[in-house]
């Protein structure tokens, strides 16, 4: 005669078993993986308001000749989205090309799911929208007086 005596859900039946190291473990990763996502959305901007700095003549020009400001804030957004672009595919390749080198794992599974093949170059994407934002209102406050002035 077995009965079901207890209904729990997965949540709570692994936070009943897991032990005090795995939660440990798991939140120093989560720790470890957030300062990683803040360190990178700080390159990503300063990255951006260097080329903006570089760009000032040329974007006080556009403003200058009449250029809209959606005109100026979409080209520094295209510059940093052509960068997640371009790091999103290289990190792709590169991983495709390395996982037959680790596959099948050492406990048997295959590699990422594919949400996540999908979910790192979406964070990377969605860094560089958040990273370029701030470069861009800059690049808006850009005097086009400084062109005439020879700055």
């Amino acid at each position: 005669d077995d009965y079901i005596t207890a209904v729990t859900t997965l949540q709570d039946h692994l936070a009943m078993t897991s032990s005090a190291a795995d939660r440990l473990v798991t939140g120093i990763v989560r720790a470890f993986a957030g300062l990683a996502v803040l360190l990178s959305l700080i390159g990503v901007t300063g990255v951006t308001s260097d080329a903006v700095a570089r760009r000032t003549p040329e974007i006080a020009l556009r403003m200058a000749l009449g250029a809209p400001s959606w005109r100026i804030v979409g080209g520094v957004m295209m510059y940093g989205a052509r960068l997640a672009v371009t790091g999103a595919t290289a990190g792709l390749v590169l991983c495709a090309l390395a996982l037959p080198l680790f596959e099948p794992l050492p406990d048997g599974s295959r590699g990422p799911e594919l949400v996540i093949w999908a979910a790192a170059p979406a964070v990377l994407v969605l860094m560089m929208v958040f990273g370029t934002l701030l470069p861009a209102r800059r690049a808006l406050r850009v005097d086009p007086a400084l062109l005439l002035r020879g700055v």
